[in-house]
């Protein structure tokens, strides 16, 4: 919650004809890169994911669905009413 406050204080900051999917991009380049020593070190401890159609469905729900849309979704609501009533 504390974070989703933040970045809720943080969106308002923004300009509103600043383009929100160019901003999204820019946000998911800047964690993977962040994760991306998460995974070199899982890597060369040799832990591997295990790969199905269960674990691949589940991947593809969470990373469009859940990241994707509902923080596109959360970005349209903070610039149509407001930060405070959004948060």
């Amino acid at each position: 919650m504390i974070c989703f406050a933040l970045y809720t204080h943080w969106l308002r900051a923004i300009p509103a004809d600043l383009n929100r999917v160019g901003l999204l991009g820019a946000q998911l380049l800047i964690a993977s890169i962040a994760l991306l020593p998460f995974f070199g070190w899982e890597f060369m401890t040799g832990q591997r994911a295990n790969w199905n159609i269960g674990s691949m469905v589940a991947t593809f729900y969470v990373a469009i669905v859940a990241s994707l849309g509902a923080t596109l979704l959360y970005m349209t609501g903070v610039s149509r009413v407001g930060a405070a009533r959004a948060g």
